[in-house]
């Protein structure tokens, strides 16, 4: 899901921050400092304002009545309400690609060679991170676009934002990029051959896998907070 650049002063501020929670530049549970915030911006506090309740609607930000906003937790339980939907939404797209002629998979397969090809030169350079995720999570969304069910995309883009930050924590661990690939494209071969059971099988299969080695990134990285 690209990140979408507008252009009004609330529009603005909500792009610039959801972006900054994306890449985990703000941090979960963080305090959005208002004043801090309008003149990091070059906005007056109330359009920022309505970019925070933007970012509610898109469950990033949590807003508590007379205390203030907060970036929404990183956590096990909410991963798990994420992929539940997510799984649900990518295996009835995979159903409806393989009955689907070829033609169909063309931007699937671009997707795929894309990530393949991509190379990360500065892994501390936040745009580029951001253009990574995109490229690299293209093979997702644009399986589930493919499919030319609205309501299916429409639910997609619903858990999108909140997906891209698991999505990005998964691709700083170590090797994992590669291994992905590999999956990806088992997935869309099977696709192609109209073996729907089991492109549904390897894509369970893979969203399984990343869902618990997400789950444990996150218990270690709680585990260190704590100690």
């Amino acid at each position: 899901m690209t990140i979408m650049k507008l252009s009004s002063a609330t529009e603005s501020a909500a792009d610039s921050l959801r972006e900054q929670i994306i890449l985990g530049e703000i941090r979960a549970g963080q305090r959005l400092n208002e004043v801090d915030l309008a003149k990091d911006l070059g906005i007056s506090r109330p359009p920022l304002r309505e970019a925070y309740r933007i970012l509610e609607n898109e469950r990033l930000v949590e807003i508590r009545p007379r205390i203030g906003a907060f970036v929404t937790e990183i956590s096990e339980s909410d991963l798990e309400k994420i992929y539940a939907v997510r799984t649900m939404i990518e295996l009835k797209a995979v159903e409806i690609l393989s009955e689907k002629e070829g033609d169909s998979l063309k931007e699937i397969q671009q997707a795929v060679d894309d990530a393949q090809r991509f190379r990360i030169s500065d892994p501390k350079d936040s745009k580029e991170v951001l253009r990574y995720w995109e490229v690299f999570a293209g093979f997702h969304e644009k399986m589930v676009e493919s499919c030319g069910n609205y309501y299916l995309i429409r639910f997609y883009k619903v858990i999108g934002y909140n997906l891209a930050r698991y999505q990005i924590m998964y691709l700083q661990i170590p090797g994992i990029a590669a291994i992905s690939a590999e999956d990806h494209y088992k997935i869309l071969g099977l696709v192609r051959n109209r073996r729907r059971e089991t492109a549904k099988k390897n894509l369970k299969v893979h969203l399984d896998k990343t869902l618990a080695i997400l789950k444990e990134h996150i218990h270690q990285k709680e585990n260190i907070q704590a100690s």
